[in-house]
């Protein structure tokens, strides 16, 4: 967990920005104040660009585009939401889940499981180790989809995996699935990428079927975004990237 909480930070840009700025307080300290002023201008460039140039679309547009929703089939056999983290902490204080990414998830899995109300539906990681809010969590996974008007005995949760590697791993394992069935994936668009490259390596075929997105289809004029918005995007874009790449490398794509 610790060195999963120290990627993030590392990857993340104003991160990034944070320890420049600290090394320009220490160059600072030791007189070597030209150095001290580079990195705070550096700085400035860096969060600027990220900030206000279309660095954020450059970089989630190609991951965004790789697998639009197809057609689907007549028959599904079953659904795989993959959990991104629904804030157990926030719903047990506040009694309800909130506005995430897993939310979005699981808002287009039980849209799908309502038109093909004979699949399986598997909620894919469970994202809290201790209780209480473990069974937070979970009890928030059936509530959801309880109110959905999804039957409780077609949920399916895989409640072991700590990343996507392990996510498809294990419910692959779960629900055994059989040659000529037809499983949907659903995840972010952004996501979607890396998802795909674990089921190819897996040799389980399945459906892409992205939740959300980020950009939009094509190039275009845009007006000026929150400074903040832009570098969650960029935020989320590295991970991805990055997250293929350590993927591919120790085998697991």
């Amino acid at each position: 967990m610790l060195t999963g909480a120290l990627s993030r930070y590392l990857l993340d840009p104003v991160g990034i920005a944070i320890l420049i700025l600290v090394g320009a307080v220490i160059a600072e300290h030791y007189k070597r104040h030209r150095l001290a002023r580079g990195l705070v201008i550096g700085t400035l460039a860096f969060l600027t660009a990220f900030a206000v140039l279309p660095v954020d679309d450059m970089l989630a547009r190609p991951l965004e585009s790789r697998y639009p929703r197809p057609a689907l089939p007549a028959r599904v056999d079953g659904i795989v939401v993959l959990n991104s983290n629904l804030g157990p902490a926030i719903t047990a204080s506040r009694g309800v889940i909130p506005e995430k990414g897993g939310l979005v998830r699981m808002l287009a899995g039980a849209e799908l499981a309502r038109r093909y109300p004979r699949a399986r539906v598997v909620f894919s990681g469970i994202v809290q180790r201790e209780e209480p809010l473990r069974g937070v969590e979970i009890a928030s996974v059936r509530d959801f989809f309880r109110a959905e008007g999804i039957a409780p005995d077609r949920i399916v949760i895989e409640d072991r995996s700590v990343d996507t590697g392990t996510n498809l791993r294990f419910t692959k394992a779960l629900v055994k699935p059989k040659p000529g069935e037809h499983w949907v994936l659903v995840t972010s668009a952004m996501h979607l990428p890396r998802a795909m490259a674990v089921t190819r390596n897996l040799s389980w075929t399945m459906i892409p079927w992205a939740s959300d997105y980020e950009t939009t289809a094509g190039w275009h004029l845009r007006s000026l975004k929150a400074p903040s918005d832009g570098l969650m995007t960029v935020d989320h874009a590295l991970h991805e990237w990055i997250g293929r790449l350590i993927y591919v490398l120790t085998g697991r794509a």
